[in-house]
Parts: C-alpha cells; sequence; structure tokens
C-alpha cells in the first residue's frame, strides 16, 4: 500500500465516524486525529490525542481502556498513538479504537447523569 491509498482509506474510516477536520467530539472529549504514513520505513502511523477531558470521565476513561497494555492511551499526555508495520492493522486498529469510544459515549455516557 502506498501513501495515498492509506490517506483514502484513513479517511474513509474518518468519515464513517463523522471526523470533521481531524477532530471527533466524544463523550470523554475532543479526539484529534492525524494519517502519517511512512512506506519508504514501512511505518505506518496515526496519531491521536484526546484533550479537555473531565476528571470523572478522565477516571472511566482510565477503567475502560487500560486493560490492554498494547492499545492503551498514554494517561498522562492522552496521546493514543498507533504505529505498524502494516497499513491494514493500522486502519484497523484506527476503526476499532473510535469505534470503542463511540460505542461507550452511546452505551454509557447518554444513560448515566452521574457521568454527564
Amino acid at each position: 500500500m502506498n501513501s495515498s491509498d492509506f490517506n483514502k482509506k484513513g479517511n474513509a474510516i474518518l468519515k464513517k465516524y463523522g471526523v470533521k477536520n481531524g477532530v471527533l467530539n466524544t463523550f470523554f472529549g475532543e479526539l484529534t486525529i492525524k494519517l502519517d504514513p511512512s512506506p519508504k520505513i514501512k511505518v505506518w502511523s496515526v496519531f491521536m490525542k484526546l484533550t479537555g477531558m473531565q476528571a470523572e470521565k478522565n477516571k472511566l476513561f482510565n477503567e475502560w481502556f487500560s486493560n490492554n497494555k498494547f492499545a492503551s492511551p498514554n494517561f498522562h499526555s492522552y496521546k493514543w498513538n498507533i504505529h505498524s508495520n502494516s497499513a491494514e492493522l493500522a486502519l484497523d486498529e484506527l476503526d476499532e479504537r473510535i469505534d470503542n469510544l463511540i460505542y461507550f459515549g452511546n452505551n454509557y455516557g447518554k444513560e448515566n447523569s452521574i457521568y454527564n
């Protein structure tokens, strides 16, 4: 896969979830996303960072997403970057992470006023 294909497929994923100008508003806060393919060195990256998280949501985010040691975000900076030697794996991971964020917000965020 080349850079153009990676960006095209990545942008299709972002569009599917309503990401505009590299930003997705989630239950936890604003998620900024930047696709960064480097096919010459065979590293496919997606840079992501959450900002504007409140303390209660911060605790929930840590509990919900800390189970996977390989995909856990940095809980100090809230960067949640993806780096892979496979473009398809990087894009699949992007899709899964956004889907999980939206799932959590839709199923727990709106029903439970304690978390709003």
